[in-house]
């Protein structure tokens, strides 16, 4: 997991170990965490209670979502902000190869890619700025991993979109770690700091 940023755009990279990657996404703006593998990216201004959460699977769909706060629970309105200039989504993947450090040959598996670029304009559509050097907003990177193939049955996905094949339980992982498989402990998210790099001025 690894970020970068230039004046106008965030990016987030993924770098994922997976031998039986998992998706049945076929759109933008579908709750993808229902039908497969999912690379996710959450956003949060430190001194509110909304955040910004968003998906790339490893066929390239992608959703943006955003949530507001409520009085115990948080509310979630999806956002159609699937125009490359405010987010955009880039993915592939790699085989099992050999990589060489330090001359020790390192066996590496199979596994896929994503990038999500989000635009300074979006993540400040809802009035906060965003200085990507400040430490006034925090993150989570968190990932979605299905094992193995899916069920014949049937599932409904959580937004009732359409009927979704009951895929395995999948596994969770993120950055930071969480006390629990909750991605929205949006007090457990980390900082995020940025700083330029003097050699590229």
């Amino acid at each position: 997991m690894s970020f970068g940023w230039t004046d106008n755009t965030l990016v987030a990279r993924f770098e994922m170990v997976d031998t039986s990657i998992v998706t049945h996404a076929s759109y933008d703006n579908e709750p993808h965490y229902d039908l497969g593998d999912t690379a996710e990216l959450f956003i949060k201004p430190a001194q509110q209670d909304y955040y910004w959460e968003f998906y790339a699977t490893p066929n390239g769909y992608r959703t943006a979502m955003c949530w507001e706060s409520g009085p115990s629970t948080y509310q979630g309105e999806t956002l159609p902000y699937i125009d490359p200039q405010l987010i955009d989504v880039r993915v592939g993947r790699f085989d099992p190869h050999t990589e060489h450090e330090q001359g020790q040959a390192i066996n590496q598996p199979s596994g896929w890619w994503a990038e999500i670029a989000v635009s300074r304009r979006l993540i400040e559509s809802r009035g906060d700025p965003f200085d990507f050097t400040a430490r006034h907003w925090t993150v989570l990177a968190s990932r979605y991993n299905y094992p193995g193939g899916p069920s014949d049955q049937p599932n409904t996905s959580e937004a009732g979109l359409r009927p979704t094949p009951t895929l395995a339980h999948p596994e969770l992982t993120s950055f930071p770690r969480l006390p629990e498989a909750n991605f929205h402990l949006v007090d457990r998210f980390a900082e995020l700091r940025a700083t330029r790099n003097a050699s590229s001025d």
